[in-house]
């Protein structure tokens, strides 16, 4: 069957997944109760059952691994929440009783969180700016860590700095300098000065150029942002260049060689000579990665390599390092050096506990927000300080002391631009870029990668990115707003399933964020906000009669007379290749006050025929939107700890858009697992057939004006 994957919808069409089934490794089953929450998941890693309270939310979720574990508890590894009134999480425990609490401010906001079994917070005092940005906290060492930051007037940050009387000079410290069009420029960092960076790039935004003592690399691109030439200096080591051509996106010549599998993904890097290690990947179909493998250099001993297991959500859930020995000049089979098991929250997203191989506790990870701050190991407690714009990161021990042997022991990462892992200190040789642990999958030779997860683009791999709005890169839905950026996937999976993902976790909780964050996109180019504009009155009598009107929560609304139109294509959606499009569109629509246009191409007043055929379109696209809007459930009340209620309601317009741009997000992701374009999916189909029959209509009336190209609206 290859490649493609059945997502099976329910009726609701809030895209609700009931089953996903994978030819290759299992099947993927899920049951709902009445309520329409998740109440089991089956898949090849194990199963997972839901308990809720109330609300719907979720009170308990209980993982059983496939394998048989000695140490596991005898009930299975559970997760239990607690909440508070305005619906935040209050506390979270783990299957080894370790409780983490959460508490906030009067607005909700977290500004400490804690751990019942001791007297020390994890960490407290958490102050934010009024936008929302943690501004400074104290982390819980016995030599309290001060965090830090200052943002600037676009708030962006412009500094961030962490030290402890713990340890000698600072643990985190760093400037930032920013472009015009807000891409990163420079890193200052005072907390290692060979690690500060400088950036260059080229007219279409892609990273050319990335300086620094530990590491320089300078690239070049073709036309479709294959990396056709890169050379790297590390220390004072010789350059190493690389170079590749490609024809179909696929390499043929250049550095080395590169295999492919039938959907285009890179399956193995091959030389160049026999002191260059070569890469192998394998995926299933799903597209997931789920083993690597090195082979040589030539007079190398030890080949290392890694096997994963995931879960009905994309996640990995075993992970294995595999090993081989070079004995006699004969090479050893594979066997299975370590492996460990992964815990992941449903409320959070976020991986809370490691398992070792036996089933007993490894670790348990704490968070604040989307940053990891804490991890309880079976050796002690870590604290993490992970610089927020370049993800470099900085681990101490309890008192707040940096350990020693960071390198060896990985509790010292550095990054390059384009998210390569610096070595600390001169190499005894030029190491190849670290594609183990991350990078594109999808193209080696970039070896990009941030939190672990895959290639952003064709630009630097900082958590300081420019707006992009809603996008696919590789097998992962990218969702930035202009100061954050959201990505759905802990590896690379099926864009139906990336999308499943984002659904399950924010329409099934609250979905509301949605609305006011996730999808909040950015401003048009130049951060301009435009003036929403009426069809005018002649436009308006020659559509009205087409378009009928609705009702949405007791108030009518008139589809053409009340449409509101915006000159000028949002910045993610203005490249054709972000939407699934050859070209650039003429129009989107957000919702039916939402509906932007290019102005250097239509003449909103007095349209042309093909302007009108536009129009008719994208108001196709309104009555959808508005249709969908009628269907959406009520919003259940919220009580903030101040004593302040949000009423029960009905979805307001903008909440509306959030759904409105999911579906249409999932209805894009359906048609290309069918082979067909993106942009061909369900909707458009509708809107264009609806389309070509009211302009026929309107065609046959005006045959004259038709044929003489005359201007119904001059």
């Amino acid at each position: 069957m290859g490649q493609r994957i059945q997502i099976v919808i329910n009726e609701d069409r809030l895209f609700r997944s009931d089953r996903f089934v994978h030819p290759d490794p299992a099947d993927i089953s899920f049951s709902y109760d009445a309520a329409g929450n998740r109440t089991y998941m089956s898949d090849e890693s194990g199963n997972l059952t839901y308990t809720y309270d109330e609300l719907s939310r979720l009170k308990s979720e209980t993982k059983n691994f496939a394998d048989t574990l000695s140490a596991a508890p005898s009930g299975g590894y559970v997760l239990a929440y607690t909440y508070h009134l305005n619906g935040g999480i209050k506390s979270m425990t783990d299957p080894f009783g370790n409780v983490v609490n959460y508490s906030s401010d009067r607005i909700g906001r977290i500004n400490a969180v804690g751990n019942s079994g001791s007297s020390t917070a994890y960490v407290s005092t958490v102050s934010h700016r009024a936008f929302g940005a943690v501004k400074s906290m104290s982390l819980g060492a016995t030599n309290p860590i001060s965090v830090s930051l200052a943002y600037d007037s676009r708030l962006r940050p412009t500094s961030y700095g962490a030290s402890s009387a713990g340890t000698t000079g600072p643990i985190q410290e760093a400037e930032y300098t920013y472009q015009n069009d807000d891409a990163l420029g420079t890193i200052d960092n005072h907390a290692g000065a060979s690690f500060s960076q400088a950036n260059s790039y080229d007219f279409a935004g892609r990273l050319v150029s990335n300086e620094g003592e530990a590491y320089t690399q300078h690239i070049s691109y073709d036309a479709f942002n294959n990396m056709t030439s890169r050379e790297t200096q590390t220390y004072s080591l010789d350059p190493v260049d690389s170079f590749s051509t490609y024809s179909n996106n696929r390499k043929v010549s250049g550095t080395g060689s590169n295999g492919y599998d039938a959907a285009g993904r890179v399956t193995g890097t091959y030389g160049p000579g026999p002191d260059v290690s070569t890469l192998t990947w394998k995926f299933d179909a799903a597209g997931r990665k789920t083993r690597w493998e090195e082979y040589g250099p030539y007079n190398s001993f030890t080949m290392k390599g890694g096997e994963t297991v995931f879960d009905g959500d994309g996640r990995a859930a075993k992970s294995s390092d595999i090993t081989r020995y070079k004995t006699s000049g004969v090479w050893g089979s594979w066997f299975t050096d370590t492996f460990r098991y992964q815990l992941y929250s449903s409320v959070t997203g976020q991986m809370v506990t490691e398992v070792s191989s036996n089933g007993g506790h490894s670790q348990t990870s704490v968070y604040l927000g989307n940053s990891k701050i804490a991890d309880e190991r079976n050796g002690g407690l870590r604290f993490t300080l992970t610089d927020i714009v370049s993800g470099s990161s900085r681990e101490t021990d309890a008192d707040g002391a940096i350990p020693p042997y960071e390198e060896s022991n990985q509790s010292r990462v550095e990054l390059a631009g384009l998210g390569t892992s610096l070595p600390l200190s001169t190499p005894t040789s030029m190491p190849a870029p670290n594609y183990k642990k991350g990078g594109s999958l999808a193209n080696p030779e970039g070896g990009c990668s941030i939190d672990g997860g895959p290639l952003i683009g064709p630009g630097m791999c900082g958590r300081i990115l420019r707006a992009m709005g809603v996008q696919f890169i590789g097998n992962t839905l990218i969702v930035q707003t202009w100061r954050e950026e959201h990505r759905f996937a802990n590896a690379p999976g099926p864009r139906g399933q990336t999308l499943e993902w984002v659904a399950e976790n924010y329409i099934g909780s609250d979905w509301r964020h949605i609305g006011t964050e996730i999808f909040e996109f950015p401003m048009m180019a130049g951060n301009v906000a435009w003036e929403k504009k009426a069809l005018s009155s002649c436009v308006v009598k020659l559509l009205g009669g087409y378009f009928q009107d609705q009702l949405v929560d007791g108030r009518g609304v008139e589809i053409v007379a009340d449409a509101r139109f915006i000159k000028g294509i949002p910045a993610w959606a203005s490249t054709a290749g972000n939407i699934g499009l050859t070209i650039a569109p003429k129009a989107i629509t957000l919702g039916l006050y939402d509906i932007h246009f290019d102005g250097n191409s239509m003449n909103l007043d007095s349209p042309s025929w093909q302007d009108l055929r536009t129009i008719v379109e994208e108001l196709q696209h309104g009555v959808q939107f508005i249709e969908m809007w009628q269907k959406l459930p009520m919003i259940r009340e919220l009580e903030h700890p101040s004593g302040l209620k949000a009423p029960a309601h009905f979805p307001t317009y903008g909440e509306a858009q959030g759904q409105w741009q999911l579906n249409y997000a999932l209805a894009s992701a359906d048609a290309w697992l069918s082979g067909r374009a993106s942009y061909d999916n369900e909707f458009e189909a509708k809107a264009k057939q609806r389309r070509d029959d009211i302009m026929t209509d309107i065609q046959n009336k005006n045959a004259s004006k038709f044929a003489r190209d005359e201007k119904l609206c001059p």
